[in-house]
């Protein structure tokens, strides 16, 4: 807002029309995979590839998500430029629009992002991941699209896709199917890879950051445990990298399902196996 009221003001305009193009993203916003509960409960917000604070009216880890973020964004932009004395005489969404660039932003880093993902577990985020990679990939940024984009990285990186059905990237379909080798297989190639070699230090720590951070307190796991969770009604799961008692890394996935509602007893029984993972002493 201040590059483009700074340029605005130095041509001499001093009123605008606002318009906003989310082209790119062909919707529907809310996947037509995802529960309503995704969205009511503040799981997840629209997949817009336009939004401030991935979409939530507050800053609660679970909070209410604006129904267009797109347009709420738009709006917040026309009361940043009014504030600095440009009047905004309407916002409205416009596809193809086009002008003279006066002001730009980028985003963080995609690795920054991915992190910030996998650390938080944010549903959001996931799913619009999967769709800039589709965009990324020459095909258009829908969720259909966007599973085949994941399936060829995949594919690339020598990953075993027998038995894998997607058809979200956050995870909330009761369509999708994923064999725990795929997950294994995923971390090993992600790791072996030039390319993806970082991935692995982008995970949750045990005991100390992201979704982990309250799991594998003063437990063997604590410290040695990078991973990223999976919880859902009736579902948990935890796929990542431990380090045995002799420094020998292991990678892991154990998913649950058909649970009863809660967290805190298939968590526990997913810890103590992994924690047994980690004071394993076998170097082979």
């Amino acid at each position: 807002a201040d590059q483009v009221a700074d340029a605005l003001k130095d041509q001499g305009v001093s009123s605008v029309k606002v318009a906003f193009d989310t082209s790119s993203f062909p919707g529907p916003a809310f996947p037509t995979e995802w529960p309503s509960y995704a969205l009511n409960s503040g799981y997840a917000a629209p997949v817009t590839g336009l939004a401030i604070n991935v979409g939530k009216m507050t800053d609660d880890d679970y909070a209410k998500r604006w129904p267009d973020p797109a347009a709420r964004t738009a709006d917040v932009f026309a009361e940043r430029l009014r504030e600095r004395g440009i009047t905004v005489t309407s916002v409205a969404a416009r596809s193809g629009a086009a002008g003279a660039q006066v002001g730009v932003v980028e985003s963080a880093p995609l690795g920054s992002v991915v992190e910030y993902m996998l650390h938080e577990s944010d549903n959001t985020i996931a799913e619009v991941l999967t769709r800039v990679l589709a965009v990324h990939d020459g095909r258009r940024a829908v969720a259909d699209e966007a599973m085949l984009s994941v399936r060829a990285e995949l594919a690339e990186l020598g990953v075993d896709l027998a038995g894998l059905e997607l058809y979200d990237g956050a995870g909330f379909s009761v369509r999708n199917r994923i064999p725990p080798q795929v997950l294994t297989g995923t971390l090993r190639a992600a790791a072996l890879a030039d390319t993806t070699g970082e991935i692995p230090g982008w995970l949750a720590e045990a005991g100390l950051t992201g979704t982990l951070e309250g799991r594998f307190i003063s437990t063997p796991g604590g410290g040695v445990v990078r991973a990223k969770t999976g919880s859902l009604t009736g579902v948990t799961a935890l796929s990542g990298i431990v380090f045995t008692e002799q420094g020998r890394p292991l990678v892991f996935a154990v998913l649950a399902d058909g649970m009863p509602y809660g967290q805190d007893q298939p968590r526990a029984a997913i810890d103590a196996f992994v924690d047994a993972l980690a004071e394993c002493g076998c170097r082979q």
